[in-house]
């Protein structure tokens, strides 16, 4: 029987304004890649995630400062896998 849902699907959640632990005014961003055969490679914008013009990017499951971002973040997420970003207010 053949499967009739999409061939991939990204799940876009992001959390605003957290609080606790030095991340008050970060927003996380995590993504999900159900496609068990192919990566899925895309951006959004800082301005739909409601975070400032400048900000500090962390990759959580990497754990690895990405460096800052203006406008917007790239991001290529594997096959059958996920990412999840931290991003902080930087000047």
């Amino acid at each position: 029987m053949a499967c009739l849902c999409p061939t991939h699907f990204a799940a876009f959640t992001f959390l605003t304004h957290m609080d606790g632990g030095g991340l008050q005014g970060a927003t996380a961003a995590f993504v999900i890649n159900t496609d068990p055969d192919n990566s899925y490679s895309s951006a959004f914008t800082l301005a739909t995630v409601n975070a400032s013009a400048i900000v500090s990017v962390r990759d959580i499951w990497e754990r690895k400062d990405l460096g800052r971002a203006t406008g917007s973040v790239k991001f290529t997420v594997p096959a059958y896998d996920s990412v999840f970003f931290v991003l902080t207010p930087s000047s």
